[in-house]
């Protein structure tokens, strides 16, 4: 589990207790209570809501389940929080835990995917005319791979725009041309993702929307769907709403994406952004 999704330590420690379980009974809140050298009908408390922890039990306990030391500390700054009483206390631990968080919600780390692996230069280059994102993709499928012809068709783009991405591909390393009989082109990397740190990223964003809105005109409704909506609420919604889409992207990557047979390439976007400024 990314447990970086939770600010409730009690509620990472019943999904870690349940996860561990699975693969071994031995992990029980009892094995845990032994660990944090506590009485079961206290940690069964903890786990409730009507009592916490100490630190050093929360270090045993992490200790217990394995976690690592940065884990581990990301429960220890979640007890410290729900214990403090001091005011400016809380607001430095929130900005701690928040640090702590922040490299754990990127889709990133949600999705199978190897980070880009080229120049600096190259990387510009690749990302800054989105096209050459989706040429690579459509190379996905065997029977653009084979004739790359019918990209020019099927993206309703001039032939010399396919070539051209082709030969950026080509010269970043990403695709090599073939030399048996027939041609083609063969893929050398596959799952790309961009950091949203990278200098790129805003650039390649906002590219990347310019050409969705005009693909966008050209599909039909059915053949579509798009979803909008402005709203109010507070930090903790936004933050909820955040935490429900990294695993919603997780389960389709895994359970929808990587098993589906390469037949169209297709495009999801989310948008979650604040439209006010105001401080809370």
């Amino acid at each position: 589990m990314n447990l970086y999704l939770s600010r409730d330590y009690r509620q990472i420690l019943r999904q870690l207790v349940e996860e561990r379980r699975v693969h071994d009974p031995r992990f029980t809140f009892q094995s845990l209570a032994t660990a944090a050298r506590i009485q079961k009908s206290y940690m069964s408390k903890v786990v409730t809501g009507a009592a916490h922890l100490t630190i050093d039990q929360m270090f045993l306990v992490g200790r217990h389940l394995e976690l690592t030391s940065e884990a581990t500390r990301y429960l220890e700054l979640l007890l410290e929080r729900e214990r403090t009483g001091v005011e400016a206390r809380a607001r430095d631990l929130d900005r701690q835990i928040e640090t702590a968080r922040a490299p754990h919600l990127e889709s990133q780390s949600h999705l199978k995917a190897e980070a880009v692996m080229v120049s600096t230069g190259g990387l510009t280059e690749y990302y800054l005319d989105p096209f050459n994102q989706i040429v690579h993709v459509c190379l996905f499928i065997e029977a653009y791979r084979l004739d790359p012809g019918c990209l020019a068709r099927d993206l309703h783009q001039p032939p010399l725009r396919i070539s051209g991405a082709l030969a950026t591909l080509a010269r970043l390393g990403l695709i090599k041309q073939k030399k048996a009989k027939g041609g083609g082109w063969e893929l050398l990397t596959t799952s790309l993702h961009l950091k949203r740190q990278s200098p790129v990223y805003r650039p390649w964003r906002n590219q990347l929307k310019l050409l969705a809105m005009n693909r966008l005109d050209m599909v039909r409704d059915a053949d579509s769907y798009s979803f909008a909506n402005i709203f109010s609420a507070d930090r903790a919604t936004f933050e909820e709403i955040q935490v429900r889409f990294l695993q919603f992207i997780r389960n389709v990557d895994t359970e929808c994406i990587k098993p589906a047979p390469d037949r169209n390439v297709f495009q999801m976007a989310f948008d979650l952004f604040p439209w006010t400024d105001r401080r809370e």
